[in-house]
């Protein structure tokens, strides 16, 4: 077992619930950004604004993990 600085299993499993909530948004705006970056589609605005977005949830779940590793 881990030693836990004041950081309850209860806090640890929801803070992984919500890395992976960022996660799981991360791919679907990943997929949305490939859907019109196809050729037959090609909305090069909406590409953009989706791997813009697919980024940026990336970025939450890694200061997540971060986060969790300096308490663990």
């Amino acid at each position: 077992m881990r030693g836990r600085q004041n950081w309850s299993e209860e806090c640890e499993n929801k803070l992984n619930q919500q890395i992976n909530t960022e996660l799981e948004a991360s791919y679907a705006y990943m997929q949305m950004a490939s859907y019109f970056m196809r050729q037959n589609v090609g909305v090069d605005k909406l590409v953009k604004y989706f791997s813009n977005a697919s980024m940026e949830e990336r970025e939450h779940a890694e200061k997540f993990i971060k986060y969790q590793n300096i308490r663990i």
